[in-house]
C-alpha cells in the first residue's frame, strides 16, 4: 500500500528495497518492472507507467492523478 495523497507519482521501490526482494540492485539496462492498481475500483487512478530514476535509484510508478493509499501489485523481470 502506497500513499499517492496529493501528488501523481508513488516510490514502488528504494534501492534497499529491490535489492531485498530480488537479491541484487536494479539494473536499468537489462531489468524491468511492471506496475498496475490493485484495487482500482477503490481509487479509479490507473498507472501510466513506470520510471527509475538514477539519482535517487528509485522506481516510481506514475499515476492518471492524485489519490489517497493506493494497492500496487508488480512483476519483476531480472536480465541475464
Amino acid at each position: 500500500m502506497r500513499n499517492a495523497s496529493g501528488f501523481n507519482a508513488v516510490m514502488v521501490f528504494g534501492p534497499e528495497q529491490f535489492k531485498e526482494i530480488a537479491g541484487r540492485a536494479f539494473d536499468n539496462s537489462k531489468d524491468c518492472i511492471s506496475v498496475i492498481n490493485a484495487d482500482g475500483n477503490a481509487t479509479g487512478a490507473l498507472v501510466m507507467g513506470v520510471i527509475y530514476d538514477p539519482n535517487t535509484k528509485h522506481i516510481d510508478a506514475h499515476l492518471s492523478g492524485t489519490t489517497g493509499a493506493i494497492r500496487l501489485n508488480y512483476i519483476i523481470t531480472l536480465g541475464a
